[in-house]
């Protein structure tokens, strides 16, 4: 894919994640799923994020650790 097929898609998919409510929302699990298909991530982190986002005590954290991955990949596009 063309790097700004690529911006527009991680862009997108981050308003996604953006836009997640909090703990209980099974949106959460569906975005870690997408995101392993349209970024390579590796089966660790895939389980660091879903287990982030199954506590109560760890979810916002790992909602904002989530964004701010996709928005490093965003500025690696820029910079390729």
């Amino acid at each position: 894919m063309e790097t700004s097929g690529n911006i527009t898609l991680l862009k997108s998919f981050l308003k996604k994640i953006q836009q997640l409510q909090g703990y209980g929302d099974m949106n959460s699990y569906v975005l870690a799923y997408e995101y392993k298909k349209i970024a390579d991530v590796s089966d660790t982190n895939l389980e660091k994020i879903i287990d982030a986002f199954s506590s109560p005590k760890t979810w916002y954290l790992g909602k904002t650790k989530f964004i701010d991955h996709i928005e490093t990949q965003i500025g690696e596009v820029y910079n390729l």
